[in-house]
């Protein structure tokens, strides 16, 4: 079971990483178009950079219960943002959307964070 933890821990920084590389475009793309809610999407793009960060910790038993939740709750919210966020192509052809992209990157790396074992006390 510990290595199928340890996994999803890879595959949730993975997940974070890619929605960090979109977040980045998008948010400059935003910006170069003179949109007022850029910080959101940067604040968003910090978040998913801390989530990783996170869940790299983990993969070396470095975890708080505390922040784990919090994260979860975060990177959720995020995701659920991304929701309203203006449908961009990134090219002309049938790409995969940088919007798509964000969201299922925070989805995966929320549900990574979820499965990180927290150390109880008394145990």
């Amino acid at each position: 079971m510990q290595v199928v933890i340890k996994i999803v821990l890879v595959v949730g920084i993975l997940g974070a990483i890619a929605a960090v590389e979109a977040l980045n475009r998008f948010g400059g793309f935003v910006s170069a178009l003179g949109g007022g809610d850029a910080p959101y999407y940067s604040a968003m793009l910090i978040i998913a950079a801390i989530g990783a960060v996170v869940l790299m910790a983990a993969l070396f038993n470095k975890s708080h219960s505390i922040l784990k939740w919090v994260m979860v709750i975060l990177l959720l919210g995020s995701a659920g943002l991304m929701f309203n966020a203006p449908f961009w192509y990134e090219s002309k052809t049938m790409s995969f959307p940088v919007n798509i992209q964000i969201i299922v990157g925070l989805i995966v790396a929320m549900l990574a964070t979820a499965f990180i074992k927290t150390k109880r006390e008394g145990n």
